[in-house]
C-alpha cells in the first residue's frame, strides 16, 4: 500500500544494479527506477514510493523537524516490544535513536507532539503516554501516515545500561 492505496510492487538487487517497480492499480499508475550502484544509494523504495503518491495527487508531507532538547528526548528512551519486534531507544549525542533487534541503529527526527519520523525513511513511530504523562508505547506506522499497517509496541522496560569503558594505556 502507498498512502492507502492498493500497490503492487517488486524490487532487486544484483551486481551493481538495482531495480524497483510499483502499480497502483485503481489510479493506472506505473512507477519504475533504475539504479546502476554497488550501494543501496539512493534507496529506490523511499523514492518510487514518493513519486507513485505525487502521481496519484497524495503527495507524501514535507518532513518539518521541530527542536526538541536531549532532556526532553530521555522521556522516549527505554525497551519497546511485542513477540519478535523489540525496539530499544536511547539518547546518543542529544539524539534520539532506535536500535530494532539485531539491526543497526537509526536517528529518529522529532516532528512534535510525540511524532517521529525514522531515519531517512517515510516510516514514522507515534508515542503513547500514560495519564502521568509517561511514554508507555509506541506506534510504527511503516508507510508514514495512519492510513497503512502498523506495529504496536508497548513499553516492557527501561534502557539496558551499558558498560563503562576506558582505554588500557598499558
Amino acid at each position: 500500500r502507498i498512502r492507502g492505496m492498493p500497490a503492487l510492487q517488486h524490487d532487486g538487487d544484483i551486481n551493481g544494479f538495482g531495480t524497483w517497480l510499483v502499480y497502483l492499480p485503481a489510479q493506472r499508475i506505473t512507477v519504475a527506477l533504475l539504479r546502476n550502484s554497488d550501494h543501496n544509494t539512493p534507496n529506490l523504495d523511499l523514492i518510487g514510493r514518493r513519486m507513485g503518491a505525487f502521481a496519484a495527487g497524495k503527495s507524501y508531507p514535507a518532513v518539518v523537524p521541530v527542536a526538541v532538547s536531549a532532556a526532553d528526548l530521555k522521556a522516549y528512551e527505554g525497551v519497546y516490544s511485542q513477540g519478535a519486534v523489540t525496539r530499544t531507544l536511547r539518547v546518543t549525542d542529544g539524539k534520539l535513536v532506535s536500535q530494532r533487534s539485531g539491526g543497526s541503529t537509526v536517528v529518529l527526527t522529532p516532528l512534535g507532539q510525540d511524532r517521529f519520523v525514522v531515519g531517512n525513511d517515510l516510516a514514522q513511530i507515534q508515542f503513547q503516554r500514560n495519564a502521568a504523562g509517561q511514554a508507555m508505547g509506541q506506534v510504527f506506522y511503516p508507510d508514514g501516515d495512519d492510513q497503512g499497517p502498523a506495529e504496536p509496541l508497548p513499553r516492557t522496560g527501561d534502557v539496558p545500561q551499558r558498560p563503562d569503558m576506558a582505554l588500557d594505556a598499558t
